[in-house]
């Protein structure tokens, strides 16, 4: 049965039909509207200490959030990367060739993208071991990390190729950054166990169309960089174009 008050809300039929609140021994609070019914459940204790508990656990929840966010960010971060490396990995690598496509769609803007492939990673493996391997990939990505200029985006796309996108770069500038990065490349050689081991890659280098999508444009670029090679290994492969 409902008591006074509750008649009295049900009295005016021109109101909504809102029924009253009832809370059980538990804190349970049921609300009923037409046929819905929610249920909050309500902790009695942090309720009965008052609104400084209260902002209290607000603060927590708060921090607790915020350090929930900030892992969410790192995770994110470390999936955009080589792990052996630091550099950008394929995933994050055509993410941005989409974004620079949107601006030569957009505004017409000069882009180049370069796919490398470093030369003799599976000698170096097989007479130095992975460990080698690793120490030459890891050098040859520093390397060009700091031949490479500021706006320009370096990763590595997977085993021994890397993907090099060369924004607001006309194709004579991009053509003779890829030389300089060949002949710069091949004055650092890595120094491993007392050898001296060369940095040389083949490259093929390609300019952003309107109608490219990133897949594409990459797999451009890597079909450029296979005829280059084919190119070098007929020369003899050491030779470094001028």
């Amino acid at each position: 049965m409902y008591c006074s008050q509750e008649k009295e809300l049900y009295s005016n039929k021109k109101q909504k039909k809102i029924a009253p609140s009832v809370v059980d021994a538990r804190g349970a609070v049921r609300r009923r509207q037409g046929e819905a019914s929610n249920v909050l459940w309500l902790d009695d204790a942090r309720a009965a200490a008052g609104p400084t508990a209260m902002r209290a656990e607000v603060a927590r929840l708060t921090a607790k959030l915020a350090a929930a966010e900030a892992r969410v960010e790192e995770l994110t971060a470390l999936a955009d990367r080589d792990p052996l490396l630091g550099l950008m990995n394929r995933r994050a690598f055509l993410r941005e060739a989409t974004r620079t496509l949107a601006e030569v769609r957009r505004h017409g803007l000069d882009a180049h993208v370069a796919y490398l492939d470093l030369d003799g990673l599976k000698p170096v493996n097989d007479t130095h071991g992975h460990a080698g391997g690793d120490a030459l990939l890891a050098h040859f990505g520093r390397t060009l990390e700091n031949l490479i200029r500021e706006g320009d985006t370096l990763a590595r796309l997977g085993g021994d190729e890397f993907g090099l996108l060369l924004p607001h770069t006309d194709p004579a500038n991009a053509d003779a950054a890829m030389h300089r990065l060949c002949r710069a490349a091949a004055d650092r050689p890595l120094r491993w166990q007392g050898e001296a081991i060369a940095l040389r890659f083949s490259w093929g280098l390609v300019p952003l169309s309107a109608h490219d999508d990133a897949e594409t444009l990459l797999q451009r670029a890597d079909e450029a960089m296979y005829r280059d090679k084919q190119a070098r290994r007929a020369a003899g492969l050491a030779a470094i174009r001028a």
